[in-house]
């Protein structure tokens, strides 16, 4: 259980992100390859309050970035109009607790509290257990396609209407 999340902190992020990519890459399903996963790289088009880590113990144990512009991804939704969860991350020993969700719902909650409807994401199309797991939270997935030459799903959910 995430005992406090908080913003801005590159290091600690970027310290649970390269974990999780890690513990892909040893289980033979790489997602994000390490040498890409530097601060400057992964986090160049980040604010401070679109960088969030959660926190057991004071260590850090989840991550995720969260926009609310995507024109990468998502290029139809104007700036302001949805949250874009990426990266979402848990460091292995925690994976399983119930992390993941925790973020996701932290990420509807600041979602909400700007009066925007929706929270999007993308994730490889080919990881079923993860797309399993989102639509398990109420996410739908509205479109696939190929993203940075990847087969990704395009997931939503409404957060209030």
């Amino acid at each position: 259980m995430i005992e406090s999340i908080q913003f801005g902190i590159r290091a600690d992020a970027l310290y649970v992100i390269r974990q999780a990519a890690k513990h892909l890459i040893a289980h033979q399903h790489p997602l994000w390859p390490l040498d890409e996963l530097t601060i400057e790289q992964v986090f160049h088009a980040c604010q401070d309050d679109n960088i969030v880590v959660g926190y057991v113990g004071g260590n850090p144990v989840a991550a995720m970035i969260l926009t609310y512009h995507d024109p990468n991804f998502w290029p139809d939704v104007p700036p302001g109009k949805a949250g874009f969860i990426h990266k979402l991350s848990v460091v292995p020993d925690y994976q399983g607790q119930g992390i993941a969700a925790q973020m996701i719902n932290f990420a509807k909650d600041e979602v909400k509290s700007r009066g925007i409807l929706w929270l999007r994401l993308d994730c490889h199309s080919e990881l079923n257990r993860l797309r399993n797991f989102y639509e398990r939270l109420g996410f739908r997935c509205v479109r696939e396609g190929v993203a940075e030459a990847h087969p990704t799903a395009f997931y939503e959910i409404e957060i209030y209407g």
